[in-house]
């Protein structure tokens, strides 16, 4: 799935909170239209640094590009509006909305949100909200909710809320799609859904996903790299053969949870 062009690259990264040094110069990259994978027991600095890539934090030291274009310092919404997008590690969708407004209100600079469009409800205003809403209805297609988008969102479950936060992220059209453990909660069938759909955004729709993931048999499987760390350091990378074989997996955290003869392709969720 891995192309050859590096949608980010992150050099020397770096973040102190006080005395505590909870990302100690990182070094990865994360190939246009691959899956990148960040793993590590918890504390490992992971989430940190998709605070960093999305400018909730800034950096210590070290430098973050993308496209070849320094994001730092630059504040989160240009980001979001350049190509990165993120969900978080629990679903974040309004629940008192219906499922299809909560994707309506994902797309970027809508004429509606400016005062002389709503007063006025100019014909620029009328095409793009009945595009938008085109463009939502192929959305939730695509994540599987379209039977749903008349409900409210309080009203789906947790599995359901889960895909419907993907929806409303992929109306920004990002090309950089930041996953934050997002099997947590799933039943092993909405997991199977899942690793589908982070799939079909890299091969159908050309996207990039930097993953954090805890389940390792579907990190093992989807991955195109991998990047073990621990206390906040890189401590290796590579395919996921490799990382596997390492010694430094069994010995940050793992145990013997990995072993047994799997086949190749097969996905045991947990």
């Amino acid at each position: 799935m891995s192309g050859n062009r590096s949608v980010l690259v992150i050099q020397g990264l770096t973040k102190y909170f006080g005395g505590l040094k909870a990302v100690d110069n990182v070094y990865m990259e994360a190939a246009e239209c691959s899956i990148t994978s960040l793993i590590g027991p918890n504390g490992a600095g992971k989430t940190t640094i998709f605070n960093l890539i999305t400018g909730l934090l800034q950096p210590t030291s070290g430098k973050i590009y993308y496209k070849n274009q320094s994001i730092l310092a630059l504040p989160p919404t240009t980001i979001a509006r350049i190509g990165i997008g993120r969900t978080f590690q629990e679903p974040r969708v309004f629940n008192r909305l219906s499922v299809l407004e909560n994707i309506l209100i994902g797309f970027p600079s809508q004429k509606g949100e400016r005062v002389h469009h709503a007063l006025l409800r100019t014909k620029a205003a009328f095409e793009e909200e009945k595009k938008n809403k085109e463009k939502a209805i192929e959305i939730l297609e695509f994540v599987g909710l379209a039977d749903r988008g008349s409900d409210l969102a309080q009203d789906l479950s947790h599995g359901q809320q889960r895909f419907l936060s993907v929806a409303r992220v992929l109306a920004s059209n990002p090309d950089l799609l930041l996953m934050d453990e997002p099997t947590v909660g799933l039943h092993r069938e909405e997991i199977v859904r899942l690793i589908d759909l982070m799939i079909r955004l890299v091969k159908s729709q050309r996207r990039t996903i930097l993953l954090v993931e805890h389940n390792m048999d579907v990190v093992m499987n989807i991955s195109d790299e991998i990047h073990l760390l621990v206390e906040g350091h890189g401590i290796a990378h590579g395919k996921p053969e490799d990382i596997k074989a390492n010694p430094k997996l069994v010995e940050a955290f793992l145990g013997t949870s990995l072993s047994g003869n799997r086949k190749k392709g097969e996905v045991l969720c947990t």
